[in-house]
């Protein structure tokens, strides 16, 4: 593809009468012999005079009318950055001759070619600055560079120009194996997580069994510890571990009497001749004869004949025989060692939506380990709420139980609305307590886990029935509240609702969903941590804020002078 800018040449004809007519879209350039270039009033044909007199040797017809094409840069495609990739270009053009003369002096047959080369060279200066990842970015340079008309040469004018850049077919298949990598690693990331979490899961679990395998085994040591044991006290402890067992313990049973049968024979027939010793030296005096003989034959060996179903004629310490069934309801100790009183608090405000399933599965996890774990679910009382525009009792405090029918938490209306929160748990929490006071003479001070994802509502004030829940000289029962930030709720906010600076919490800005995860992951440590540290007889469990998080007193510390 061409643009001819020189239509017509040939010499000037004194008597062809042609020579004297004018194409308004062509001007007639003329060469004289001396090789003079002229160009008479903007390019029109001579007049007869100068045709009679053959002044002009030479006439070239020059293209003065204007060309649009769409040309495509396929021989040097501009590069981007580093020359590795090139750019597949598309320009449409639009250009005209501003200087016949110069046309005919430089002999320019193809303006076409003239535009290409030019703009092939500009091109590369612009897109080597730009990686072949932003060829939209380079096509703006580009176009912003001929949003104005530029003259080439000083004979042609580019009066349009705009390009359209894509990266070439093998930055294409570069891009595309950078993707498919980039999507493949997110893959890989969620996979490893979701992995660590079942580990990390599984690996709660297990150390939830490990330690009451350790707790169960340390009482079996206590009990047995100073206990008197027999061969039929051993015999019936393996009983008591292995009740199906039965037959081997009437075998071990039956070889234990052989082998003291043997012993005892050996043990009488020992004494018997050292009586006849004794006898014959005379070393036991006559009317002491018959005692020590009767002693030999009752069997002062030390080994006593003992049937194995005799019970022993006194009791004391372990022997003394455990009482019934149901006898011990009142025995000291049979209560738990304190019951805790734990409120899981939820923000179902829109701020939340990105993080309602990762709360969702949290719950699930949390009840199902507490139920796994019958220790702690014995001393833990949970009751679960949610709010938005209003608050709600989603499970009532109660012990958690294989099988419990669990409420989804969903996206509600409205700002988060924390007075309503505030005085649901300010309703719940004495009438709770003094039902939990009715199974225990040691009730725990209540625990409420917070988490708030937004602004409070601006037309409910919270801080006066904040204040009636927790203090502690007006309210009997107030709760120690732990609170977590997410997304919008801000520092400030989250100190004033937790009881004391160390048990506010702040998440980074981001993912909301992550964020609600590591606080479930929070809230199951919590809960087990504590009911364990119940059980071991702890009265001081430190609280440690969820994965991630940042203590909101930290937000709002001022720097350290010289930063």
């Amino acid at each position: 593809m061409s643009v001819q800018l020189i239509l017509r040449s040939g010499p000037v004809s004194r008597f062809d009468a042609t020579e004297r007519v004018r194409d308004p879209h062509v001007a007639a350039v003329y060469v004289t012999a001396g090789g003079q270039i002229d160009i008479l009033d903007g390019g029109r044909p001579i007049g007869l005079g100068d045709q009679l007199l053959l002044r002009y040797r030479m006439r070239y017809d020059v293209d003065l009318s204007d060309h649009q094409r769409t040309i495509e840069l396929r021989s040097s495609p501009p590069p981007a950055r580093g020359g590795i990739y090139h750019f597949a270009t598309m320009v449409n053009v639009g250009f005209r001759v501003t200087d016949p003369r110069q046309i005919v002096s430089r002999n320019i047959q193809d303006g076409l070619r003239v535009v290409s080369d030019y703009l092939m060279s500009e091109f590369r200066d612009i897109t080597a600055a730009f990686p072949i990842e932003e060829a939209k970015a380079a096509e703006d340079a580009i176009n912003a560079r001929f949003r104005r008309g530029v003259t080439i040469g000083g004979c042609i004018e580019l009066y349009m120009c705009r390009a359209r850049l894509e990266p070439d077919a093998a930055a294409v298949a570069y891009l595309q194996r950078e993707e498919e990598a980039k999507r493949d690693n997110v893959v890989k990331a969620a996979e490893h997580e979701r992995n660590a979490d079942e580990a990390r899961r599984a690996n709660n679990i297990d150390l939830i069994r490990q330690s009451g395998a350790i707790e169960q085994r340390a009482r079996e040591r206590d009990a047995l510890a100073g206990r008197p044991f027999s061969m039929q006290d051993l015999l019936a402890l393996h009983l008591e571990n292995n009740p199906g067992d039965t037959a081997r313990a009437l075998e071990m049973a039956a070889d234990m009497e052989a082998r003291l049968a043997v012993e005892r024979e050996k043990a009488d027939k020992r004494n018997w001749e050292k009586f006849q010793y004794m006898a014959g030296r005379n070393l036991v005096e006559a009317y002491d004869m018959g005692q020590v003989r009767d002693e030999v034959v009752r069997g002062a060996s030390g080994y006593p004949h003992v049937a194995l179903g005799s019970a022993p004629s006194t009791a004391s310490g372990w022997d003394v025989p455990l009482p019934e069934a149901g006898d011990g309801a009142d025995r000291p100790g049979s209560r738990p060692p304190g019951l805790i009183p734990i409120y899981l608090v939820i923000d179902e405000s829109p701020a939340m939506a990105a993080g309602i399933d990762a709360l969702n599965a949290g719950l699930r996890s949390l009840y199902d380990t507490l139920a796994a774990d019958p220790e702690v679910a014995e001393v833990v009382r949970l009751a679960v709420l949610s709010y938005a525009d209003t608050a709600a009792v989603r499970i009532p405090l109660s012990t958690a139980r294989p099988g419990v029918r669990l409420p989804a938490f969903t996206v509600g209306a409205g700002s988060a609305r924390l007075a309503d929160a505030f005085s649901r748990l300010l309703d719940c929490i004495p009438r709770d307590a003094a039902a939990l006071k009715e199974e225990t003479s040691s009730l725990r001070r209540p625990q409420v886990l917070m988490l708030t994802g937004d602004r409070p509502a601006e037309d409910q004030p919270w801080a006066d029935v904040h204040r009636r829940l927790s203090d502690r000289a007006s309210q009997r029962y107030a709760p120690d509240l732990i609170a977590c930030g997410v997304g919008p709720a801000s520092a400030p906010t989250v100190l004033r609702i937790a009881t004391r600076p160390e048990l506010a919490f702040v998440a980074p800005a981001g993912d909301v969903a992550e964020a609600a995860r590591r606080f479930c992951a929070f809230a199951l440590r919590r809960v087990v941590e504590y009911g364990r540290a119940v059980l071991d007889g702890d009265q001081n469990s430190v609280v440690t804020g969820p994965d991630g998080f940042r203590p909101a007193a930290e937000l709002l510390a001022p720097p350290p002078q010289g930063e």
